[in-house]
């Protein structure tokens, strides 16, 4: 139970077990799965908005790099660039990476972590965006969370990534109070 003020960041419910890690083989598969399972579905959360997964914002899910060989560095990769290979079966995986492999392998909680967050807020960090968050106890590590972000644009709301953070950091990305709880 939350002992501190409502919409404080405080956590309201006890971190969980972290739910099986997806897996994958490579690039190509990871997106196979991403459109067979999650592309164009609607995950309502608690407040009755329907948030949608969609193909553009699958190379940011995934936090998927180039490289960029005028650079002689990882960049982060173009969407449509990235999405039209993959969808033709041509991307070349010697040019692109994941930056971040915990993404891929939680890529399938979000929907569960929208639906049932332990709290929702507007960001404020990044306008236009919130923040759903969940809690969980990590093997070997203290309790994380992982937040999801969720752009609004209009009546359109599109999940455009999540990842793992420390209470530091989600302290310092939310506007209070909370939307939810």
């Amino acid at each position: 139970m939350n002992k501190g003020k409502p919409g404080v960041g405080t956590p309201s419910k006890s971190p969980r077990v972290c739910p099986p890690n997806n897996k994958y083989q490579s690039i190509a598969e990871l997106f196979k799965q991403f459109e067979t399972q999650l592309e164009g579905t609607c995950v309502v959360d608690p407040c009755g908005e329907e948030n949608r997964f969609y193909a553009e914002n699958f190379p940011h899910l995934v936090k998927l790099e180039f490289y960029n060989e005028k650079l002689g560095e990882w960049v982060d990769a173009k969407a449509s660039v990235a999405v039209a290979q993959l969808r033709a079966g041509i991307l070349d995986e010697s040019k692109y990476r994941i930056g971040d492999p915990s993404r891929p392998r939680t890529l399938f909680w979000v929907p569960d972590i929208i639906s049932n967050p332990d709290e929702i807020h507007d960001n404020i960090r990044n306008n236009g965006t919130e923040v759903y968050s969940k809690r969980y106890a990590r093997r070997g590590k203290t309790a994380t969370l992982k937040i999801v972000l969720v752009a609004r644009k209009g009546t359109m709301r599109a999940v455009i990534t999540s990842f793992w953070c420390k209470e530091k950091y989600h302290k310092a990305c939310i506007k209070l109070p909370a939307k939810h709880p």
